[in-house]
């Protein structure tokens, strides 16, 4: 081969150092182009393309794209980039591939059912470096429950996005008919029971028959009075605490009103019930929508707290969307940024009113004043003391089916006859079977 003569050998050494100035230069003057988009400036999100809350939303990517929008804004050269079109019901299969291949987006949601799951196999990036450095930072401006809804023991692994609490609407027609006063908001068992037994009964309506309430279930009434069902790495059930055996003898009592008296069928939507426990996201589903459901177009209806049992609070279950950092992801700082954009921007949190049934996670940001509702007083009260007094899910492994279970043996103690008490103690012991082979 030809060897290279002194001439050639400056030429292309001069030339190498014209190349590197040219572009050295080319990035002063344009110092977010592609090349570092490519290299440092992509950030992948991994969403899914319906509502979290399983009701028809033709917003879905509405809010991200406005948190994009607001992001790139204040990150220049920073370009945020989805896959859309993957349905709910296909994302934790599409995510598991993703880290399965490498592949995962930097920030993704995390559904309820997936996040033990995504901790373990260890997905979920700890936060804890993110949050205690960063002083504009503010773990105070959510409500407590969302923020604790994403860690993991002493953990925490992924931040709020939007939540839905679980109130109890209350057909107030009915309670004008019977002459009784909405109870109020601090209201217990005993006040739920006594206004029950007031108005189910024969009535002279298009049901002819009339009920105190409908589909109020174990884990709601368990909620109200402070139960804590399984040990914490949910080995152990705690079907036989005191509290517990409170719950299930209270709901004894309700269905005690009607049982074997009616072949009436409870429908909150006939209007012949007046109290229906429902998550915030569903009523505001039906209230946007009512043809959805055919509710209120005979009666009238609003949103009301949870009652309280004798050692509880006027608790109410939550749900919430999350969104976590992918412990592998390269863009760790930009992903954090883009999460607190996601979760606590004024603009993104206002959002979730407007485009999702859902509300915000932040205890400050306000309902929207052109939000058409029957009583927007009534409802920033109501969500506020819910969110206020809101109880997240004991999680581990398997926990769906334990609470099958649970329910299952929860309405044959209900159906029986039996001593509570001693049905209590049997069933424990079947659950606890269950969960030690689980093991």
């Amino acid at each position: 081969m030809e060897q290279f003569t002194r001439k050639q050998k400056q030429n292309l050494t001069f030339l190498t150092a014209l190349l590197i100035i040219i572009f050295a230069v080319g990035l002063m003057l344009n110092p977010f182009g592609s090349f570092y988009s490519e290299s440092k400036g992509i950030l992948r999100v991994g969403v899914f393309s319906d509502s979290p809350w399983g009701e028809s939303n033709g917003y879905a990517h509405v809010i991200l794209n406005r948190a994009i929008e607001e992001f790139e804004k204040n990150n220049p050269g920073v370009s945020v980039v989805y896959e859309s079109g993957i349905r709910k019901q296909d994302y934790s299969e599409w995510l598991s591939n993703e880290i399965l291949k490498g592949t995962a987006p930097d920030v993704f949601f995390v559904l309820d059912e997936d996040f033990e799951y995504l901790a373990d196999v260890g997905a979920l990036q700890d936060l804890a470096a993110y949050s205690s450095i960063d002083r504009s930072f503010d773990k105070d401006v959510y409500y407590k429950a969302a923020y604790e809804a994403g860690r993991r023991g002493k953990i925490l692994y992924a931040l709020p996005y939007e939540c839905s609490p679980e109130i109890m609407v209350v057909n107030t027609s009915i309670l004008q008919a019977e002459n009784i006063d909405m109870p109020g908001y601090s209201w217990t068992w005993e006040d739920c029971y006594d206004i029950c037994r007031k108005v189910t009964g024969p009535r002279d309506n298009k049901s002819g028959y009339q009920f105190g309430i409908s589909e109020y279930g174990w884990e709601s009434c368990f909620y109200s009075n402070n139960v804590v069902l399984f040990s914490e790495n949910g080995d152990q059930c705690y079907l036989t605490d005191e509290k517990a055996g409170e719950a299930i003898n209270f709901l004894d009592r309700l269905g005690g009103l009607t049982a074997k008296k009616t072949n009436v069928q409870p429908s909150f939507s006939d209007g012949n019930v007046l109290f229906q426990p429902m998550s915030y996201s569903a009523y505001n589903a039906y209230i946007r929508n009512p043809i959805h459901m055919g509710v209120g177009e005979d009666f009238v209806w609003k949103i009301h707290t949870m009652p309280a049992g004798p050692r509880g609070d006027n608790n109410s279950y939550l749900r919430t969307q999350l969104v976590a950092m992918n412990s592998h992801s390269t863009k760790k700082e930009l992903a954090w940024e883009f999460m607190k954009t996601m979760t606590t921007s004024p603009e993104i949190q206002e959002s979730i009113f407007l485009y999702s049934e859902g509300i915000s996670v932040c205890s400050e940001i306000p309902m929207p004043r052109d939000i058409s509702l029957y009583d927007q007083v009534n409802h920033e009260v109501v969500l506020d003391l819910a969110m206020k007094h809101a109880v997240n899910r004991q999680r581990f492994r398997d926990k769906e089916d334990v609470c099958q279970l649970i329910g299952i043996e929860v309405s044959d103690i209900l159906a029986g006859s039996g001593n509570i008490q001693m049905e209590q103690i049997i069933c424990n012991r079947r659950i606890n079977s269950y969960l030690q082979q689980k093991k």
